[in-house]
Parts: C-alpha cells; structure tokens; sequence
C-alpha cells in the first residue's frame, strides 16, 4: 500500500504542476515545481 501512497503524492504534485505551467506558460516552473502560482485569473 506504500507505493499507491507514493503514486498519489506524485500524480498531485504533477497535476498542481501541469496547472502552474498553463497559467504561467513557464516551462522551468513546470520542471522544478510550483511554489507560487502568478495568474491574472484569479
């Protein structure tokens, strides 16, 4: 049950990514992670 836990992190983290790379459109963020999200949308 370890690697589901694992898993679950990992695809949160990828989709908090993939959402900072469309309001950013910065690919390096992407890559290295999100800490702070600069969007006009919200």
């Amino acid at each position: 049950m370890k690697e589901n836990k694992i898993l679950e992190e990992f695809i949160g983290r990828l989709s908090i990514n993939l959402v900072c790379l469309f309001n950013t459109k910065s690919i390096e963020k992407f890559i290295r992670g999100c800490d702070i999200v600069e969007s006009d949308d919200f």
